[in-house]
C-alpha cells in the first residue's frame, strides 16, 4: 500500500553535484537498499582481481607505476598492488589517496575526483612511468575531468602518462602489468 511506499530510482551522487544541488540527506535513502551495489561492485573487483591474477603470465620488465584512487576504495587498491608486487618483484606500486578538496573530503568515490586534485597532491611525487585512473574519474567523452581539467594537462603538470582502467579486475591487472601474455 502507500504507507509501505519507497524509492526504487535514487539519483546518484554525481547528478546532485553536476546539477549544482545539495546531495539529500541520509534520511532520504531509507534504509540504504542501495548500498548493497556499491558494497557488491567491491567484492565482485577483489573477486576477479584474484582471478586474473591467476591466470596471469610472466612479466619480466622492471616497471614502477602509480595508481590513484579515492578515499572509499584506498585499502583495497592497496591490498591489489601488495599482491601484485609480491608475485612480481620487479614491479613496483605506489597508490594514492586523493582527497576530495573540489567537492569536499565527504565525497570520497573515486569517480569525483577531479583533475586540479589529482595535480595538487601528486605534484613533485615520484610516479614512475604512468599514473592509472580509474576511468570514472573522466567525463563520458574520456577527455577531460569534471572540473574541466583535461587528460592532457594532467599529464603535462605531472610529467606522466595516464592511463584510464575499466571497474574490472581483469582490466585493471591488464593495465598494470602492461605489456604481459596472459597464460593460454
Amino acid at each position: 500500500g502507500a504507507e509501505q511506499e519507497s524509492r526504487i530510482v535514487y539519483a546518484s551522487d554525481e547528478f546532485y553535484l553536476l546539477a549544482g544541488l545539495p546531495i539529500p540527506d541520509p534520511e532520504f535513502y531509507g534504509d540504504f537498499d542501495q548500498l548493497d551495489n556499491g558494497v557488491g561492485l567491491m567484492a565482485l573487483l577483489k573477486q576477479e582481481f584474484r582471478a586474473a591474477l591467476m591466470q596471469a603470465g610472466e612479466f619480466k620488465e622492471e616497471k614502477h607505476i602509480t595508481i590513484a584512487t579515492g578515499e572509499l576504495a584506498y585499502p583495497m587498491i592497496c591490498e591489489f598492488a601488495q599482491q601484485v608486487m609480491e608475485r612480481y618483484p620487479n614491479v613496483h606500486i605506489s597508490v594514492e589517496k586523493i582527497v576530495n578538496d573540489f567537492f569536499g573530503h565527504t565525497v570520497t568515490v573515486a569517480g569525483l575526483v577531479c583533475g586540479q586534485d589529482l595535480i595538487a597532491q601528486l605534484k613533485g611525487k615520484e610516479l614512475g612511468s604512468e599514473l592509472l585512473i580509474p576511468s570514472t574519474m573522466l567525463r563520458h567523452e574520456q577527455d577531460r575531468f569534471l572540473d574541466d581539467v583535461t587528460r592532457e594537462e594532467v599529464e603535462e603538470a605531472l610529467s606522466v602518462s595516464l592511463t584510464t582502467t575499466e571497474n574490472d579486475g581483469f582490466d585493471l591487472l591488464e593495465k598494470i602489468l602492461s605489456p604481459m601474455i596472459w597464460e593460454s
